[in-house]
């Protein structure tokens, strides 16, 4: 038998390429968090996720019942939930200025027409603004939202007349111009910002597949990423460190998911998912390496997935697993899961309960989180710093104060020495009790706790400074010479009294 290198190298090209392209799944080990953020209603079919300077989750979203806008953030240890609009809103994203105020894009849809919606928070509350509208109910839809350095909002979304619109605040007025006005039906446009404020836009075009649009200062330079006119539905887009886009999109013929970068004179494309209706609704991020990361729905099994790869291979995580219990609503698994990265390269997502339609969220992290809660005992009321944690002042009112820390992390508190009151009397630190008994320390995360410092009035502080102590020890000397003098003199003033 004759060897052929020719044939043999072509065999093991084709396993590289194989193992490239279409890598086989493995199953990740992380550590999840999940919670119910709203429910009693059918909230969150379509929710935004945006992180602040913390890493605390803001989240818009819809109650799809009643036409509201809802959102919600998280304050101290717990969501804080609002009513924006009242009046058919639909399709929200998100994003977070330097002050990590939020602003929020989206649709009104009633019986006038449709509208694309701009609401931001400022010092005075809400504002809202109309940015574009249509007779047609269905008219305007898909927005996607994105702030550049200056916190100036840009837009991409579809128009009245089914194409791409680009909308953009230039910190004087709006400026609102069509990307694609050649392509009808454009569809699930996703936005992302490079270094210098220009927009990338990834949407489907019918005709065409998925394609990309990016402005180049002067224009918009349109390239076909994926030629199928059936690929690129529900695209999610984002930037690496050098400019270049990542896109995770949707087959919608084979029911896969896909994940295409840009290289910088190319686009590499690999399937991700090859389950049947397996791809739906994906959300994309990149970590602190320039790896993908992407939240999906397995339409097949009803689970949220969270895939994330490792320079080699991708790796797939089960987020939520949903299971037909009595009451649940008889709906098919298929609504928009929102992802995003914290400093610390934690993953967080929000999503809908699918069954019951309740918004939920989820962190997910390679090592197991706890929860610490900080407390006062003895305290009825006082106005004012009480607690520093990681240098944070907490006041009074804050507490109880519960943090998720990853297992290993370290962090420091004191609590207060000497608590004035304003009846003029004074409460003092006497224990702590918990994860440590000391009035300040540093934690190590191992485990979940409570941290909990008993005040009380009496004046024998433990804690009493150094100062004070001197102060006492020159008083109790003081007495003591007073006695010692007054005992001489007794004995002189009683002998003096013998020798007479």
């Amino acid at each position: 038998m004759r060897f052929c290198f020719k044939s043999y190298a072509l065999f093991l090209s084709l396993i590289v390429f194989y193992s490239i392209c279409f890598v086989t799944p493995t199953r990740a080990s992380l550590f999840i968090d999940s919670q119910i953020v709203d429910s009693v209603g059918d909230f969150g079919t379509q929710s935004s996720l945006a992180l602040d300077s913390k890493g605390n989750p803001h989240i818009s979203y819809d109650d799809n019942a009643s036409g509201n806008l809802m959102y919600a953030s998280w304050i101290s240890s717990k969501f804080n939930i609002q009513i924006l609009d009242t009046d058919g809103a639909a399709n929200p994203s998100i994003a977070l200025d330097s002050n990590d105020n939020p602003h929020i894009c989206y649709t009104r849809a009633n019986v006038t027409g449709s509208y694309l919606m701009y609401a931001k928070w400022t010092s005075s509350g809400w504002s809202t603004k109309t940015l574009d509208s249509a007779q047609d109910t269905g008219g305007i839809s898909d927005p996607s939202l994105n702030l550049d350095t200056n916190g100036f909002p840009h837009i991409g979304y579809v128009s009245p007349a089914d194409t791409l619109k680009y909308a953009v605040w230039t910190g004087s007025a709006w400026n609102i111009e069509t990307i694609d006005p050649w392509t009808e039906q454009v569809a699930d446009p996703s936005l992302a910002l490079g270094s210098e404020g220009k927009p990338w836009i990834s949407y489907f075009d019918p005709a065409i597949g998925l394609k990309c649009a990016r402005w180049t200062g002067s224009g918009w330079n349109k390239m076909i990423v994926d030629a199928n006119k059936e690929v690129g539905k529900e695209s999610s887009i984002a930037l690496d460190s050098r400019g270049y886009p990542h896109i995770s999109y949707d087959d919608e013929s084979l029911g896969n998911l896909k994940y295409a970068s840009w290289t910088g004179s190319e686009w590499k494309i690999q399937i991700v998912d090859r389950n049947k209706r397996a791809s739906f609704h994906s959300s994309l991020a990149l970590d602190s390496h320039g790896y993908p990361h992407i939240s999906y729905d397995d339409n097949t099994n009803g689970n949220l997935i969270y895939a994330s790869w490792t320079g080699s291979m991708w790796n797939f995580q089960i987020v939520d697993q949903i299971k037909g219990a009595p009451g649940d609503l008889d709906v098919i698994w298929g609504f928009p899961t929102s992802l995003a990265f914290d400093s610390m390269g934690n993953a967080h997502i929000s999503y809908c309960g699918y069954t019951k339609h309740d918004l939920k969220y989820a962190s997910i992290s390679d090592s197991r989180s706890f929860l610490i809660t900080f407390n006062l005992e003895g305290v009825d009321y006082f106005d004012g710093k009480v607690l520093e944690v990681d240098s944070v002042e907490l006041m009074f009112s804050d507490l109880p104060k519960s943090f998720v820390w990853q297992a290993g992390s370290s962090h420091s508190f004191m609590f207060v020495s000497v608590l004035d009151l304003s009846s003029g009397g004074k409460l003092f630190w006497r224990s702590t009790s918990g994860l440590t008994t000391s009035q300040s320390d540093v934690l190590k995360v191992s485990g979940e706790g409570i941290v909990s410092a008993s005040f009380d009035t009496s004046p024998s502080n433990p804690n009493i400074s150094d100062s004070n102590l001197l102060y006492i020890a020159g008083l109790v000397a003081l007495v003591a010479a007073v006695a010692i003098a007054a005992l001489g003199t007794l004995a002189f003033l009683r002998k003096k009294s013998k020798a007479s």
